[in-house]
């Protein structure tokens, strides 16, 4: 059986919390991108900005993947086994610092999130 820090694949399945962590990532990554598909198709009979538009594209995803790859790592140098699956909440309440990326990020979601409905 799949083991995922100690816990057996049924228990993982079972555990309501990571499912909510997945909701919230893949919504996040919904607000993200949902525009791509309007931008390439405005670039209709255009087929030079087209591919323009798929490399840059393709650039800006793959520099994204490096910068959370890049965090997950560090985040677990910096913790070790003990991290947060969110980061920022492995940091001390007391750490002004911590507080202030956590407002940060708040104000990003809180802001990003009526992106979805225009």
């Amino acid at each position: 059986a799949a083991a995922v820090k100690g816990m057996s694949l049924s228990t993982v399945l079972a555990n309501p919390k990571p499912w909510f962590v997945l909701a919230s990532l893949l919504s996040y990554c919904y607000v993200t991108h949902y525009n791509a598909p309007r931008y390439f198709k405005e670039l209709s009979g255009k087929e030079q900005d087209r591919f323009s538009f798929l490399k840059l594209s393709l650039f800006a995803y793959s520099a994204a993947a490096v910068v959370y790859f890049s965090t997950i790592v560090l985040a677990y140098l910096l913790f070790g086994s003990g991290s947060s699956s969110f980061a920022l909440n492995s940091f001390s309440p007391k750490d002004p610092l911590a507080v202030i990326s956590l407002l940060a990020f708040g104000t990003s979601v809180l802001a990003s999130f009526p992106l979805m409905f225009l």
